[in-house]
């Protein structure tokens, strides 16, 4: 007999979903050659600017209008390459102005930027010198007046090739001042729900919309900065350019000797800025500038739009939608990536019901789509959370104590002194009683009654340590105090605006989660057919109390440090400037008042524990009385 065994082929393993983070790598490269575009555009039109060197060969062959734009887009190829690779969401300060600095001055990322600043600058120079005419003398040789005397060394051409780096860095000095490399995602915007035709014609003006606030609204900007810019660059490189004006004259007149039959002047003969010169220079400053700050626009509004492709979100691009934006909530080392998802989810829980419902519905997996997407969201919530109550508990209101140290004296435990025998009972007092009374008070003591009389009457010389240490310290908290309070103080201030910004960094991703998954739980109600919702109702009700106590703890005592005069003085202020904590409190009060209003008649089945159950009936009371 045989027996029936199963014959059933198990079916095969879910493939993997793709990564998230492809397709927003995708979306960037779009934007970045649309960068690149603009910024090809603007040096077409500063090539018209650019005076063409005519009688020239090799520049003939270059000599149309987009060829010279190509050249210019070359240099800015740099800074297009360095502004995407080190482009960042939220803050990145320290505790202090000073602590900024020394984290600038040894980083890469400063000398990167400063790198691809003077290379721009500096072929952009070249180009201007080499098409410049013969008469305006900006090449490296000045050709002499008569056929008996020699070429000389151009001055000016030294100079330009100086002012090019000088441009480059302070440009870099403002680009690193103003973090420009940050940027920061929309909100998402509630749109009524429309047919595809029209959501993809409400997406094209959109970008319509947006390209126009770029050349209308940042207009402006972009030509005063420039404008601010080159008159500080003019007006500083000439006395930058001093101190390395032989010693470039020299090292130049050696490399150029080898290619031109020039004069060994040993040192430079005249100062070559003039007054013309002087208002060349600053036209080619401001035309470097403007194309720096074109770019630096075009790249910022590029890189804000919301992460839709071709009015699609990215993850409806994926054969596994859901599957590819769980990926995208784990990439806490990619922080744009991470927040594109989160702000995805967001847009898919107000405008996407079909989307919406599918993470109810999603269940044929070992974990299920909306309990990872709540660890998720939970997960963030509980980083920010983690960083508010590991914070540094610096001194508050008390400066440090003084560097001076004193150690007080103190005698060893010794034994007392030892007694005669018979000293108790007066065998060594003088045995005769008739003699003046202060000879008698005298041998009938130990011999100090005389010292002790003495020594009443004069003024105690012996120095109080304990008020010397703390006079010092007086002295020197004082000092201290001072110098904080001036200008150059502010400086070292360790703020608690400062504080607060590096503990949660880009509060627009807890704010996104928690709305996101507060929305989700609302539609639940209706949209949820399993039930899942409702069983994790109580984990989500506790995640968010337990952050909003730490935030509510961190405002009421954020620790303001001693050097942090200013909030010393006024307190009240001190709330004023912990923006983010207050936006995260707003939003979880706000989602806990939405949950516990739309589960009114569901709050004693969902199987809440006391403390979150109590804390849900509060919340539902203050909501209806408000």
């Amino acid at each position: 007999m045989v027996s029936l065994i199963p014959r059933s082929i198990p079916a095969p393993p879910r493939p993997t979903a793709p990564d998230y983070h492809h397709y927003v790598t995708s979306l960037l490269h779009r934007r970045w050659m649309r960068v690149c575009a603009w910024v090809f555009g603007v040096c077409f039109v500063e090539s018209w600017l650019v005076t063409t060197k005519r009688g020239k060969i090799f520049w003939s062959l270059f000599s149309a209008a987009p060829a010279k734009a190509a050249l210019l887009w070359i240099a800015m190829l740099p800074v297009l390459i360095m502004r995407v690779q080190l482009v960042h969401l939220g803050t990145s300060v320290r505790l202090s102005a000073a602590r900024d600095f020394q984290h600038i001055v040894g980083s890469f990322k400063t000398y990167a930027t400063g790198l691809s600043y003077m290379f721009s600058a500096f072929v952009f120079v070249l180009t201007y010198m080499y098409t410049s005419e013969d008469k305006d003398q900006l090449w490296i040789v000045v050709e002499p007046k008569f056929s008996h005397e020699r070429s000389r060394l151009n001055e000016r051409y030294l100079y330009l090739i100086f002012l090019s780096i000088w441009t480059g860095t302070i440009h870099t000095i403002s680009h690193l001042a103003t973090d420009r490399d940050r940027i920061d995602l929309p909100g998402v915007i509630i749109v009524p729900k429309k047919d595809k035709e029209e959501e993809l014609a409400l997406q094209s003006e959109k970008k319509k919309d947006q390209l126009w606030e770029l050349c209308n609204k940042q207009g402006n900007v972009v030509l005063q900065r420039a404008f601010r810019q080159s008159v500080i660059t003019t007006l500083t490189g000439m006395f930058a350019y001093l101190p390395f004006r032989y010693m470039m004259w020299r090292y130049t007149l050696r490399v150029a000797r080898v290619f031109y039959r020039i004069s060994n002047t040993p040192e430079p003969y005249n100062w070559p800025v003039g007054f013309m010169f002087y208002i060349r220079t600053f036209w080619i400053t401001f035309l470097i500038f403007s194309l720096w700050e074109i770019a630096q626009s075009a790249f910022h509004v590029y890189f804000s739009m919301e992460p839709l492709k071709d009015g699609k979100i990215l993850s409806d691009l994926s054969v596994d939608p859901n599957g590819t934006l769980v990926t995208g909530f784990r990439h806490s080392r990619k922080p744009f990536t991470q927040a594109c998802a989160f702000w995805e989810l967001l847009y898919i829980t107000f405008n996407k019901p079909d989307r919406r419902k599918s993470i109810f519905t999603d269940i044929d997996r070992p974990i299920i789509i909306f309990d990872e997407i709540k660890n998720e969201c939970l997960a963030v919530l509980a980083k920010a959370k983690l960083s508010i109550e590991h914070k540094d508990q610096p001194v508050t209101h008390t400066p440090a104590s003084s560097p001076m140290s004193f150690t007080e004296l103190t005698s060893p435990g010794a034994p007392p002194p030892m007694q005669p025998i018979g000293y108790d009972k007066g065998i060594f007092k003088y045995p005769y009683q008739e003699m003046p009374d202060l000879v008698r008070q005298w041998q009938t003591t130990d011999g100090s009654l005389f010292g002790d009389k003495v020594s009443a009457k004069l003024t105690p010389h012996a120095p109080d340590i304990k008020a010397a240490k703390y006079r010092m310290g007086e002295e020197f908290n004082s000092v201290q105090k001072k110098f904080l309070e001036s200008t150059a103080g502010k400086l070292f201030r360790q703020t608690v605006e400062r504080k607060t910004q590096g503990l949660i960094p880009n509060v627009k991703l807890q704010v996104n989660a928690v709305a996101a998954l507060a929305k989700l739980c609302i539609c639940a109600l209706s949209e949820d057919e399993y039930g899942i919702v409702r069983n994790r109702i109580g984990e989500i009700l506790e995640g968010f109390f337990d952050t909003m106590d730490s935030l509510e703890s961190y405002i009421k005592a954020p620790g303001i440090h001693w050097t942090d005069t200013e909030s010393e003085r006024d307190e009240e202020k001190v709330t004023a400037k912990l923006k983010e904590p207050k936006e995260l409190l707003d939003s979880l009060e706000l989602a806990v008042k939405d949950i516990v209003t739309s589960y009114r008649t569901y709050l004693n089945d969902l199987n809440l524990s006391v403390k979150v159950g109590k804390r849900a009936r509060q919340a539902l009371e203050k909501s209806d009385a408000a």
